[in-house]
């Protein structure tokens, strides 16, 4: 099994992969500040939720497009504890006055995410709420991501 995700993430970004298979780094729910920021859309139904979350290697070329849509979610401490999923990059938010239709890579923004068969709350309760990490061994940042890509994770 894979001792290092990021060292994986960054080879797998020097093949050329992560252009293909986007993944997204989950790292905290914004607070309340966060949510006041801009013109953030309303959330319009249950299975959608605002997290923080960046490219999960910092290629200021790799460019995660609304729309773009994933498989699989699973915490970085523990990869075997993946749920497979069906969501979609709905917004970002990385600059309250700029509004653009990407997350572009090594930036960390206000994303909105759609979970079409509801939002896999055990997943979302290891994320921590913004500036509150404290030592919890439950607290964990998750990864969004392509099946094709838990694929090759078994497979290490």
């Amino acid at each position: 099994m894979i001792d290092n995700i990021g060292e994986f993430f960054i080879n797998l970004n020097n093949i050329g992969e992560l252009e293909k298979n986007p993944s997204i780094l989950i790292l905290e729910l914004p607070n309340e500040s966060h949510l006041k920021l801009g013109h953030l859309p309303k959330i319009d139904n249950v299975n959608q939720i605002f997290v923080l979350g960046t490219t999960v290697v910092s290629n200021g070329y790799l460019e995660i497009k609304i729309g773009t849509q994933f498989d699989i979610i699973f915490a970085s401490k523990e990869i075997n504890d993946f749920v497979e999923c069906s969501a979609i990059l709905k917004y970002v938010n990385i600059n309250p006055g700029y509004e653009i239709n990407y997350l572009p890579g090594g930036y960390t923004g206000i994303c909105l995410l759609e979970f079409k068969s509801g939002i896999p709350i055990d997943m979302i309760e290891k994320l921590a709420p913004f500036d509150m990490h404290g030592g919890s061994s439950k607290i964990d940042t998750l990864i969004l991501t392509q099946k094709s890509v838990m694929d090759k994770i078994k497979a290490e």
